[in-house]
């Protein structure tokens, strides 16, 4: 259930005016306005804990953040969680994470080299009775190009197929095939695809990578006029 300040705004003030050096987290559990477990997170647009700020839950499970994407610059979980905030939506771990203990940070880390204030799509907390989610994938950037292997064996060792979402790795990454089988995600321009790493692409350049032509399609309609789309990808097992 998800609560908001302006709501409760009268229980905050008194709250305010009996620890006046509290933060909003302690105050929301302090005014006891819900009881708050661990997996609850408090968050806010501006930084210092201001604005109109809402509490959310992601206990064990990943809170895709509606209405809130890439709006916060305050969080501040409960006693008893790690929490996880991830620039891509669904927790995907193609971009950055970031993780978060209590009290929380008011800061939006913007002192930081990877600010995360205004960048989070999504949140997971870790209360102790799940595991937590994998870390981050390393995210590269490259070129993306297309091949029709029309049934042909790719290095892995099986058979592709054009309409398989499959694609081939370049050789600077090939790393002796430990990466055949994984699942590569690959986003351009804001459209993602999943294709399993089937192949190796030895004229590929640096972090480039050759998808399959349905899986190139897939995320770029034009790609019979592009044939070389700049993309981002990451590699999962």
């Amino acid at each position: 259930m998800v609560f908001t300040s302006k709501i409760f705004a009268p229980l905050f003030t008194i709250a305010l005016a009996a620890v006046a050096n509290a933060s909003p987290v302690e105050l929301n559990s302090l005014s006891q306005v819900t009881k708050r477990t661990p997996g609850n997170v408090y968050i806010c647009p501006q930084t210092g804990f201001g604005g109109d700020c809402t509490t959310i839950s992601a206990a064990n499970e990943c809170n895709n953040l509606p209405g809130w994407q890439y709006d916060i610059q305050s969080i501040g979980p409960d006693e008893g969680a790690t929490c996880y905030a991830y620039s891509e939506q669904w927790c995907g771990t193609g971009g950055s994470v970031w993780t978060f203990t209590y009290p929380g940070d008011p800061t939006g880390g913007w002192a930081t080299a990877n600010p995360w204030a205004l960048a989070v799509a999504s949140i997971y907390c870790d209360i102790g009775t799940s595991s937590p989610p994998p870390p981050p994938a390393t995210s590269y950037s490259g070129f993306a190009t297309y091949y029709t292997p029309d049934g042909g064996f790719g290095a892995c060792g099986w058979p592709i197929q054009t309409s398989d979402m499959a694609v081939a790795i370049g050789i600077d990454h090939w790393d002796g095939g430990s990466h055949c089988g994984a699942t590569m995600t690959v986003t351009y321009q804001g459209a993602t695809v999943e294709a399993i790493v089937a192949d190796q692409c030895p004229t590929c350049g640096t972090n480039g990578v050759d998808l399959t032509q349905d899986a190139l399609a897939t995320i770029d309609p034009n790609w019979h006029l592009h044939g070389n789309d700049s993309v981002t990808w990451s590699v999962s097992f």
